[in-house]
């Protein structure tokens, strides 16, 4: 799990989030664990009027799950709602 902070406004921060959990989940099937849960975390952002919106965060993080976390691995992915 990870979370950038509370009202991220670089919707890249959760693609490096989640290139660097994919990393993790590599190091552990090294040592015998296999994660299936991952917890991309909050921090998005709902304010319109700033130039990063939620729905630009979630095409980025949508692009990154389906490159580093197809539905084929089986890993539930999870956020947490909030502002």
């Amino acid at each position: 799990s990870f979370h950038v902070g509370s009202d991220c406004l670089t919707p890249i921060a959760y693609e490096k989030g989640i290139i660097t959990s994919k990393q993790i989940f590599k190091l552990a099937e090294k040592f015998g664990y296999h994660f299936n849960l991952l917890d991309i975390g909050g921090g998005f952002t709902a304010f319109s009027a700033l130039e990063t919106t939620f729905a630009k965060a979630a095409a980025v993080i949508s692009k990154a799950l389906q490159k580093y976390f197809p539905p084929e691995l089986g890993v539930r992915i999870i956020a947490e709602p909030g502002y």
